[in-house]
């Protein structure tokens, strides 16, 4: 929605419009920004093979824990490791 609503204005400047949100559009182009640079600076990640180097998808695990309330909660210490 909100791309929708996101222009150039008369003098140039890209914004949201009139009475509009633009900051899901601003965090979407600084992502896309951060991670061009970061290829450009990293050119060797970019040597992925797909015919090559295709692997079996990952088994899905579950990383259930539960809590001491006794809730079911997703356990994601393994994103940061």
């Amino acid at each position: 929605m909100e791309l929708n609503t996101f222009i150039i204005s008369d003098n140039g400047k890209v914004k949201a419009d009139t009475g509009q949100n633009d900051d899901l559009v601003m965090s979407l182009a600084l992502s896309i920004y951060g991670g061009r640079r970061h290829i450009d600076r990293n050119p060797e990640i970019v040597k992925f093979n797909p015919a090559k180097e295709r692997k079996p998808p990952m088994p899905l695990k579950s990383h259930k824990i539960l809590t001491s309330t006794g809730h079911t909660q997703e356990d994601i210490t393994w994103v940061i490791k």
